[in-house]
């Protein structure tokens, strides 16, 4: 709701901490933060901070205290840039920051302007990252997001509380940049799992040993 550009609104990075991008003139620029709360269904659920370069912009931010889930939020800012890199900081207080958008305007003639989805490629990832999936709670079909600085490879599993394993989602070399993956609720026989919750884990082995392995779970819930 609210805009006209669901595209821009319709995925979102979570989890963040910061944001980087090469700025080639320094100057005064416009900066406008695009929101939409996709996960939460009351106010207080996630709130956080944004910080541009060195001015608090954002403060105890909360989505759908201000335009309910599923609605566009487009929140304006000016900040002067003074070492051709811009540096958008998040602080979380509750829950995960997000953000659906990024989008730079110069207020000078000729000097550059950026925008690109947070889930686009344009910005390389500084860390690796697991994602919550979305929707969660689900029905039957989820998506899985996590973020590669280095080329690595990539386990995805599946499991029950139990710790039996579900799904092998990803076994595979994989680039560097942004990856998603859906999950249909079915188990390595193809058939659907039952309501509960389930466990996702990742194992990440860098190629060439150019950074350290990295592992991490998370928990979703399927709700038929």
């Amino acid at each position: 709701a609210n805009t006209e550009h669901d595209w821009l609104y319709q995925t979102a990075r979570s989890g963040m901490t910061k944001f980087e991008l090469p700025i080639q003139t320094n100057g005064l620029y416009e900066f406008t933060l695009h929101f939409a709360e996709l996960e939460h269904l009351a106010a207080g659920q996630r709130i956080f901070d944004v910080q541009i370069e060195d001015s608090l912009v954002l403060n105890d931010f909360d989505i759908y205290a201000e335009s309910a889930s599923f609605s566009a939020l487009a929140k304006k800012a000016k900040v002067k840039i003074n070492d051709n890199q811009l540096d958008i900081v998040f602080l979380s207080k509750t829950g995960e920051p997000c953000i659906a958008g990024i989008e730079v305007a110069s207020t000078t003639p000729d000097l550059p302007s950026w925008i690109g989805r947070t889930d686009d490629q344009q910005l390389t990832p500084t860390c690796f990252q697991l994602d919550q999936n979305y929707p969660n709670p689900f029905n039957m079909e989820t998506r899985i997001a996590f973020q590669l600085p280095v080329a690595a490879k990539v386990t995805l599993e599946v499991y029950n509380l139990l710790g039996q394993k579900q799904q092998t989602l990803v076994n595979q070399e994989m680039t560097t940049g942004f990856h998603s993956i859906n999950w249909d609720g079915r188990d390595l026989n193809g058939a659907a799992v039952t309501s509960g919750f389930y466990l996702y884990k990742i194992q990440i082995t860098p190629k060439d040993g150019q950074m350290t392995s990295f592992q991490q779970v998370r928990k979703m819930l399927l709700l038929k």
